[in-house]
């Protein structure tokens, strides 16, 4: 199926077959250098990089994905000022992974947590497979996986 978001997917440390990722990002930078990382995807018609929003996504049909995704993707959680309009948009039954963390002094993180108990009280999942901290040097990075 396809993947809403940039690299390989681990799940009970086995890969699996993945069919294609569709990036997004709001800044039209980062499109060129998701292409040129991921050059050998893109000639094989399995990676695209879409400049929008993340707000305005249609995740039941993402622009560029060849049907709805399997599995989406967000590793910047604490920098949506307006989480819960994009996790609104999520469909329930979608599967997520979700980071976040409680480093609070970066002026664009907006929207931090202080804990693993609050991002999942912030985004929570109708069945968890996996919540998890790890303590980085200045933070605690926070990930749920599971679906909504």
């Amino acid at each position: 199926g396809w993947v809403g978001a940039l690299g390989a997917v681990l799940l009970h440390d086995r890969r699996f077959a993945i069919d294609g990722v569709v990036s997004v990002d709001i800044d039209p930078s980062c499109a060129p250098i998701a292409l040129a990382l991921n050059a050998t995807h893109v000639r094989r018609g399995r990676f695209v990089a879409v400049t929008a929003d993340m707000l305005d996504i249609d995740y039941a049909a993402p622009a560029g994905a060849a049907g709805p995704a399997d599995l989406v993707i967000n590793t910047s959680c604490e920098h949506l000022a307006e989480f819960d309009r994009w996790y609104a948009r999520i469909a329930p039954g979608q599967r997520l992974v979700m980071q976040s963390n409680d480093y609070f002094a970066v002026r664009e993180h907006v929207n931090c947590v202080p804990d693993l108990a609050a991002f999942r009280a912030q985004a929570p999942l109708s069945t968890v497979q996996f919540t998890g901290q790890k303590q980085m040097r200045r933070y605690v990075r926070f990930m749920q996986i599971g679906f909504k």
